[in-house]
């Protein structure tokens, strides 16, 4: 995935956080950097569960047809979460044997197999409780449809979704687009090595 090409998509927001994380802590990350790792492994840790709630989520929507609606709340909770992994990711570097390519920006830190630059570290602090949300919301619309699924097995009448309403357009059920398929298949995944998808419905840490 090009991650710069993310961040080219963030909105003022984002930038504006993401310079403000900067300005606030990159003189402390500089100097003690590894004081940071738990946090950057908190914010990644956050983005995994989030990513792996986005797989269950998607693989619920098949299993009710691809509701416009559904599919428009996936695919924007797939976008926020890019944004956030992008302004970890683009900034990062993978070690290989233990060894990191020297880049533009100088790796001040090794998490799970990446450099990490002050810039992706200041990122991953400010980002952390964004991923959490992300995947709180991603977990809890999981488990809603799960629970419609399970319920419609039953012969039971399917209650009204609590979920917030996303996109607009025709009502059809459409599938989700080829770009959509391979994010789910692990083309797009974050990398911390990589999330590489082991069969549909694991996943482990690998560059």
């Amino acid at each position: 995935m090009d991650w710069r090409a993310i961040l080219s998509r963030w909105d003022a927001g984002w930038h504006g956080l993401r310079e403000q994380a900067i300005a606030a802590w990159s003189t402390d990350i500089a100097a003690r950097p590894a004081a940071y790792q738990g946090l950057v492994e908190q914010a990644l840790a956050e983005l995994h569960g989030a990513q792996a709630a986005l797989v269950r989520w998607a693989v619920a929507l098949g299993q009710l047809g691809y509701p416009e609606a559904g599919k428009a709340a996936w695919e924007a909770a797939r976008a926020r979460y890019e944004d956030l992994a992008a302004g970890i990711m683009a900034e990062a570097q993978p070690t290989t044997g233990g060894s990191v390519e020297v880049g533009i920006a100088p790796v001040v830190l090794v998490v799970a197999g990446l450099g990490l630059t002050v810039a992706a570290i200041a990122w991953a602090v400010a980002a952390r409780p964004y991923a959490q949300s992300l995947r709180t919301h991603a977990e809890t619309a999981a488990r809603e449809l799960e629970a419609r699924i399970a319920l419609s097995r039953e012969g039971r009448t399917l209650q009204q979704s609590t979920l917030p309403p996303g996109g607009g357009g025709g009502g059809r059920n459409e599938p989700l687009s080829p770009g959509d398929l391979a994010w789910l298949l692990g083309i797009g995944v974050l990398a911390i090595g990589a999330l590489s998808f082991v069969g549909s419905r694991e996943a482990r840490w690998a560059y």
